[in-house]
């Protein structure tokens, strides 16, 4: 039984649809692990700039600049998260 040519290259499309969705995968829980890694220092930082917040303008914008990363790096592990579990 001969194979038709249109079914190896489908069969050769399928296989590097598998590695692409292995690499995706992959990139997914790295991009996952380094924002966790991330917001853990953010949030370290934030208990450490809470108190010194009401002090001035400087500190005021350096921890309402780490509320938005916080933000940012939750939203990135929540999309993560997402694609990993689909």
């Amino acid at each position: 039984m001969t194979d038709h040519p249109e079914l190896a290259t489908t069969r050769r499309h399928l296989g590097e649809l598998g590695v692409m969705a292995a690499q995706t995968e992959r990139a997914e829980r790295q991009i996952l692990a380094r924002a966790e890694h991330m917001l853990d220092d953010v949030l370290a930082k934030l208990d450490e700039k809470r108190p010194l917040a009401l002090r001035g303008d400087a500190e005021a914008r350096e921890y309402q600049g780490l509320v938005a990363e916080r933000g940012r790096l939750e939203r990135v592990i929540a999309q993560a998260r997402k694609v990993l579990a689909d």
